[in-house]
């Protein structure tokens, strides 16, 4: 009596390739989460007494051991991640 033999899996270079990208993918997504301080958003918009934007305004933000500057834009938006207060 013949023994029944599995078939072969036969993976095209093409099939291993995909399978090493998503691998590595998966990987680098994993390390850059856990590289990545924590921080917080924020946004607003300077505007005069009017209630007219004003643009190119320097917004600063001051902790301890670091500053953070920015400018409006064209809009009178600034936007930025800072450093948690938890983060030194």
């Amino acid at each position: 009596m013949r023994e029944a033999r599995r078939p072969e899996r036969q993976y095209t270079q093409e099939t291993l390739m995909r399978l090493c990208v998503a691998i590595l993918l998966l990987c680098a997504g994993l390390h850059g989460q856990a590289q990545q301080p924590p921080t917080f958003h924020v946004h607003g918009t300077i505007v005069d007494v009017t209630g007219a934007v004003i643009v190119g305004v320097t917004v600063v933000f001051e902790r301890e051991h670091s500053t953070t500057t920015l400018s409006t834009s064209n809009f009178g938006v600034y936007d930025a991640d800072l450093p948690s207060a938890n983060t030194p």
